[in-house]
C-alpha cells in the first residue's frame, strides 16, 4: 500500500513539474520589433537640433507595432497616432522601420532599428525633404502584470495537497 501511495506522489510532481515547465518556457518566449518586446514603451525621440525632444507612446505585440502616438509641432505633421506600418528591409541594409502619416497627410514619421548595430533613428519626411531627424530611447511604461503562471502552479499544488489528503483520510 504504502508502494502504491509513492507512485501515486510521483506520478502527480511529474505532472506538475512538466506543466510547469510548459507553461513558464511559453511565458517568456516572444518576438522583437525595432529591438523591443511585447509591451507599452514610452519613447523619446531626441532631435539633431538642440534642447528639442519629443515623446511619445509605442506598443509592441509579437513581431509588430500595434499602436502609437506622438504629439509634434504642426510643422512636422502634428499627431502620429494609430497603427504604424512595420517593414523589414534584409542585409546589406538590415533594418526594422515603423511609419505613418500625421494629422497632416503630406508628413511622415519614421522609426528606424538597425539589426546590425542596434542603432535606434528616427525622421519626419514631407515630399522626400528631411524635416527633423535624431535618435529615440524607449523605457517600458509602469503598468503591474499579474503573473498567471506563478497563480496556475500554486493552485496545482493547492489541490494535489487537499487530494493527497483526502485520500489518505479515507484509508
Amino acid at each position: 500500500m504504502k508502494l502504491k501511495l509513492k507512485v501515486e506522489i510521483k506520478k502527480l510532481l511529474c505532472c506538475l513539474a512538466f506543466f510547469s515547465v510548459l507553461i513558464l518556457s511559453a511565458e517568456h518566449a516572444y518576438a522583437t520589433y525595432v529591438g523591443l518586446g511585447d509591451g507599452s514603451y514610452d519613447v523619446t525621440l531626441t532631435s539633431v537640433y538642440p534642447n528639442t525632444a519629443y515623446t511619445g507612446t509605442l506598443t509592441i505585440l509579437g513581431n509588430e507595432a500595434t499602436d502609437w502616438m506622438f504629439i509634434m509641432p504642426s510643422y512636422l505633421g502634428g499627431t502620429f497616432s494609430g497603427n504604424p506600418n512595420e517593414e523589414t528591409i534584409p542585409p546589406p541594409t538590415d533594418l526594422e522601420l515603423l511609419r505613418g502619416l500625421g494629422s497632416f497627410s503630406s508628413y511622415e514619421l519614421w522609426i528606424y532599428y538597425w539589426l546590425s548595430g542596434g542603432s535606434r533613428e528616427w525622421n519626419v519626411f514631407t515630399g522626400g525633404v528631411s524635416l527633423d531627424r535624431g535618435t529615440w530611447t524607449a523605457a517600458p511604461t509602469n503598468v503591474p502584470v499579474p503573473e498567471p503562471s506563478t497563480l496556475l502552479l500554486l493552485g496545482g499544488g493547492l489541490l494535489g495537497l487537499v487530494g493527497f489528503g483526502r485520500k489518505r483520510m479515507k484509508k
